[in-house]
């Protein structure tokens, strides 16, 4: 993050996109207006951003376009300028042209020329459901309300039920829950919360480094009594 800065000074850069773990870190820096006014977008996606992160990156004259996209829909498919909307701050776009978005239960299903069309090895889908939960309001705007299962953080899609199972493995762990908890640095941090009478909290939490990837480690452990 620290190098960002200059290297939009040095190369021109006009665009950049980010997740907002990268946003946070940047506006922790010395960051130059000539930056600022040579920035033409910044381009905010891969996991919820904090309303006090976006409303700072404004401050700073940033230009946020939040954007809304997956994998498997070759990026964004939906997105808008933040300053445009600031009663709106939560939502994750208006849809792309000749991108669908229907709701089915809560759940988001989307259709178009960039969205997948089968897996490998499986079935054709005429509608990929997203696993996202959501919905569209009157103006038509797209709102992201969580992912089933999943939190993200720092632009990680994590399991949190692999998660809770991977901690119930170490054999002094007698209940242990994983909550998530909005944050402006990582979008969703993970905090977990264990009951063990005859262990300490930072055992556990560097046992589990030999378990999971470090971005599925919890950013917090608090011990339940």
């Amino acid at each position: 993050a620290e190098l960002i800065p200059n290297h939009i000074n040095q190369y021109k850069v006009t665009m950049i996109s980010l997740v907002p773990t990268m946003l946070s870190r940047i506006l922790k820096l010395d960051f130059d207006q000539n930056s600022n006014k040579m920035l033409r977008a910044v381009i905010i996606g891969g996991s919820n951003c904090n309303n006090s992160l976006l409303k700072k990156a404004i401050d700073n004259n940033l230009p946020i376009y939040k954007s809304y996209g997956m994998t498997e829909s070759c990026s964004g498919i939906a997105g808008f300028w933040v300053a445009d909307y600031p009663d709106k701050m939560n939502a994750s776009g208006f849809t792309h042209d000749s991108v669908q978005i229907k709701i089915i239960e809560n759940q988001i299903y989307i259709k178009g020329p960039s969205i997948i069309q089968k897996y490998y090895n499986d079935n054709v889908i005429d509608w990929h459901n997203t696993d996202d939960i959501g919905y569209i309001d009157k103006k038509g705007l797209l709102y992201i309300i969580g992912r089933k299962g999943l939190a993200v953080s720092g632009g990680e899609n994590i399991d949190i039920k692999e998660i809770e199972d991977t901690i119930h493995k170490h054999p002094k762990v007698k209940k242990a829950f994983v909550r998530i908890e909005s944050d402006d640095e990582w979008g969703d941090k993970l905090i977990a919360y264990i009951s063990t009478d005859k262990c300490e909290l930072l055992d556990i939490k560097n046992w589990l480094k030999n378990q999971l990837s470090n971005y599925k480690i919890p950013k917090d452990f608090v011990r339940l009594h």
